[in-house]
């Protein structure tokens, strides 16, 4: 078995019983960057989809760069994130004879290419499209071969498999599996693939983040599913990467985007009547950097006083923005564990009472209490570090109880915030109506403004609300 581990370029070779074999690093010209997929052909060389870089790495059986082919491009042969690779037997590659091929699912080219072991191009298949339209693809991701030598491409965003079946002359689209395509939920108990924030309107109305969706999902009070947008993509505002954050302007009601893997922030406008009419773009701003206005991974966002507060999270720091100009005010935090650094800060919330800022410091496993004006830090109020150990969003009720999603432990934890002491703990064990009687991976916390805790049960794909009550 060979497992691609992207986040510390290596290929793990396994034994079918678990053992590792061997560990494959980059060598020579062979440099892995953030690769997704790795598969054997049956000499036991290893290619490798090299995500980041474009390109298609080949090592022998024990880790020597063989050679790599391809860059960024959409011409044949080239790459746009190559995410997928699979070895195949292609019945016709040698002038009408059988051999062994390479395969590689060039996801934002939406195709799938066909390349001899040693890298020289054969064919492709596939194109940009929609679910509707047979043999495209909307954000391919892996690419598997048959026994017949037919191409199957698994579309994450299509939600969907393709096949193409391979003739002499070459390959033409058979089929798509599942037929009808089962898009997405679009019910109240069924709409959720990994929720992180949630904020409010001024109705009242919950308005989540539904990150693997890529889509803001609104809720009445009651939990009815009244609209939703947002979609995957790279080109317009209202198209996410992975966005886990959201909160409402109570000014305009309209949401702010932290947008995560885009690194960017994005606003909408919700088109209020009919229901499920969707939004419209406002704006788009911020890119991958240091510097004020610039992001890298912003994982949560609140709003309060006429400013969003992001969780600047790989750059280890907070950063406020204007509501009314949409630029960029502020910045506070290095990286450490000192005052006024964080560790990785996964979570923001604003007190409403008293405007003071609250860091869910996940890294340092603490919650840091900061007093702000006009956009700027002040002073550090408090830190509280008792009855949580990864507190990833946090959120004050502005009459003394501090929420803690604290997500290793799966748990939500109260904090008194006079004394830091713990008045509760929520696990779930006291869910009612069928679904788990436990949280798993709980990422955010908000309070409504009825008053009640909402829990961001993340892998649970729901939304749980809990009435608290004071002793």
């Amino acid at each position: 078995m060979y497992v691609a581990n992207g986040t510390k370029s290596q290929v793990i070779v396994f034994s079918t019983s678990g053992s590792v074999v061997r560990t494959i690093s980059s060598s020579g010209a062979c440099t892995l960057n953030r690769m997704r997929d790795a598969a054997a052909d049956a000499s036991g060389n290893v290619y490798v989809a090299n995500y980041e870089s474009n390109d298609i790495l080949e090592f022998s059986s024990t880790g020597t760069c063989i050679r790599s082919w391809g860059k960024k491009g959409s011409a044949s042969g080239q790459f746009m994130n190559p995410y997928g690779v699979a070895i195949g037997t292609d019945p016709f590659i040698n002038s009408g004879k059988p051999g062994e091929a390479i395969y590689v699912a060039d996801s934002n080219n939406d195709r799938i290419q066909e390349f001899t072991p040693t890298g020289a191009y054969v064919a492709q298949m596939g194109s940009a499209g929609t679910d509707s339209q047979p043999g495209t693809f909307t954000q391919l991701r892996r690419v598997a071969v048959d026994a017949n030598g037919n191409v199957w491409g698994a579309d994450l965003w299509g939600y969907r498999v393709e096949e193409f079946v391979r003739t002499s002359s070459g390959y033409t689209y058979h089929q798509t599996i599942p037929n009808p395509i089962v898009p997405p939920g679009d019910t109240s108990t069924s709409v959720f693939n990994e929720v992180r924030g949630i904020s409010f309107d001024a109705s009242g109305d919950v308005v989540a983040m539904d990150t693997v969706n890529q889509r803001v999902d609104v809720f009445t009070s009651a939990g009815t599913l009244i609209n939703n947008c947002g979609q995957r993509g790279f080109t317009s505002t209202g198209d996410f990467n992975w966005p886990r954050g959201v909160a409402v302007d109570p000014s305009t009601g309209d949401y702010w985007i932290a947008d995560t893997k885009q690194s960017d922030l994005q606003i909408l406008q919700p088109i209020s009547s009919p229901s499920f009419s969707g939004c419209n773009g406002i704006a788009e701003f911020g890119v991958v950097g240091t510097a004020l206005g610039d992001d890298d991974y912003p994982y949560s966002i609140t709003i309060g006083n006429g400013y969003a507060w992001i969780a600047d999270t790989r750059n280890d720091r907070v950063e406020s923005w204007n509501l009314s100009t949409h630029a960029a005010v502020s910045f506070y935090g290095t990286k450490g564990s000192g005052g006024g650094q964080f560790s990785t800060p996964a979570g923001v919330g604003i007190d409403p009472t008293t405007g003071n800022l609250f860091v869910a410091d996940s890294g340092n496993k603490r919650v840091v209490e900061l007093k702000v004006s006009a956009g700027h830090v002040t002073s550090v109020v408090k830190t509280f570090t008792t009855g949580f150990d990864q507190p990833y969003g946090a959120a004050s009720n502005g009459q003394g109880l501090l929420a803690v999603a604290n997500r290793a432990n799966n748990t939500v934890v109260i904090i008194n915030e006079s004394d830091g002491t713990v008045a509760a703990t929520i696990n779930a064990s006291d869910v009612t109506g069928g679904g788990p009687k436990s949280l798993f991976n709980p990422e955010n916390v908000a309070f409504g403004p009825n008053g009640k805790l909402y829990i961001a049960d993340t892998y649970n794909d729901r939304i749980l609300v809990y009435t608290l009550t004071v002793a």
